[in-house]
């Protein structure tokens, strides 16, 4: 009985080249990918240290901790030399010395 299938492997015709990848166009593609991907963690990365660099010079720049201090013992209206007085401006100073602590820790 006659053989309907080719014998050969090398009697097919070849539509890939030989020791070649079969799709250049695709690896291009794919190595392009991966240096987008690197490139957009190296920017998160940079965004992520901004934002902490400006959290962190808002608070010292910006924020004045005695003028905050100064209006919420006047808004207490506690007379300077009430007993609560003194205990409301150390537990101020006690947070915003805190609050300092915490920001330069970032």
């Amino acid at each position: 009985m006659p053989c309907i299938t080719r014998e050969s492997e090398t009697a097919l015709p070849c539509n890939t080249w030989k020791d070649s990848e079969l799709f250049p166009g695709i690896t291009r593609q794919e190595k392009e990918l991966d240096r987008l991907k690197a490139q957009v963690q190296n920017l998160q990365k940079e965004n992520s240290t901004l934002k902490e660099h400006s959290a962190v010079t808002f608070v010292h720049d910006i924020v004045d901790f005695d003028a905050i201090h100064n209006r919420i013992l006047f808004e207490l209206k506690l007379g300077q030399q009430a007993s609560g007085y003194k205990t409301a401006q150390k537990a101020l100073n006690r947070m915003i010395a805190e609050l300092k602590i915490l920001v330069d820790s970032l």
